[in-house]
């Protein structure tokens, strides 16, 4: 539910979620708590047949090509699914496709720049020299994630994960007076996160940008 929440603070009067890779429909599930039309796709067919018989609305689809009518859903959410396709600019030209005006995408992928993938590729998981091409197709700094973004028509908005101070600080007054020494505590430790290279994934909120032209 936290991903949905993190797209929520970003989009104004949500009603509908994707789910991009929805697996067996949990991130769906929690769409539908919170009250929002949930949808899936997923390239495996067992899968999409599990989500329908929970009743949710599913397809099996590609990155490349989403079965969704243009402009049809408020967020999409993409957890651990863009490093899987050879073709990053036409998935996201997708989802910007199927997104509505101040619609927004949360996307979450390993991190090329954790010091495993640094120090230890030959037998860190996510670069497995003998299945190289089947598991992963491109690798993601905040960077390179941030570029291929801007270059599909998002703008950023969040980086890391933050609920959790959104959360405090709507139910504690005194949460809210010491935000300023919170938030800076915490760009403090993403900052040593990025120099001793301890973030496991690249965790972003983009909102859809206004069409060319």
């Amino acid at each position: 539910m936290g991903e949905i929440a993190d797209g929520l603070n970003e989009v104004k009067n949500a009603r509908s979620v994707l789910d991009v890779g929805c697996s067996l429909g949990y991130v769906l599930e929690a769409g539908r708590r919170l009250g929002l039309q949930s949808a899936g796709v997923d390239i495996s067919e067992h899968a999409v047949k599990v989500c329908r018989e929970r009743g949710f609305t599913a397809h099996v689809g590609t990155l490349d090509a989403l079965p969704f009518a243009d402009g049809c859903f408020d967020l999409v959410v993409m957890k651990h699914v863009l490093e899987h396709t050879p073709q990053p600019q036409v998935a996201l030209s997708e989802v910007r496709r199927v997104l509505g005006p101040g619609g927004a995408v949360v996307i979450a992928v390993p991190n090329v720049d954790y010091w495993k993938g640094d120090k230890r590729r030959s037998d860190y998981r996510y670069y497995r020299p003998d299945d190289l091409g089947a598991q992963h197709y491109v690798y993601y700094s905040e960077d390179t994630l941030r570029t291929r973004l801007l270059r599909s028509g998002f703008e950023v908005v969040v980086f890391g994960k933050t609920r959790l101070r959104q959360a405090l600080a709507r139910r504690s007054v005194w949460w809210a007076a010491v935000e300023p020494m919170r938030a800076w505590a915490w760009r403090l430790g993403r900052a040593v996160g990025q120099n001793f290279k301890l973030q496991r994934e690249v965790y972003v909120v983009a909102r859809r940008g206004p069409d060319a032209g």
